[in-house]
């Protein structure tokens, strides 16, 4: 499986707050503009994109649990 970190983007924001809210019993909540500020202030905001869907999170780490889940 092949896996590419890249930096996020704007356009990666939709998925971004569907994945937080999908885990927010153990990410805090986040909207719109939260995930503005999360951007701006963070000195690296990544995207895991595995095999050729993309798993996008502001954790990695979820991110790739979210991906190992989906291809159990």
């Amino acid at each position: 499986m092949q896996v590419k970190i890249r930096k996020a983007e704007e356009k990666d924001y939709p998925f971004i707050l569907r994945v937080n809210e999908e885990n927010v019993e153990v990410l805090s909540p986040m909207n719109e503009a939260g995930i503005q500020n999360f951007f701006h202030w963070s000195e690296l905001f990544l995207i895991a994109e595995v095999g050729v869907q993309t798993v996008r999170n502001n954790s990695i780490r979820v991110s790739l649990q979210e991906a190992k889940v989906k291809n159990d």
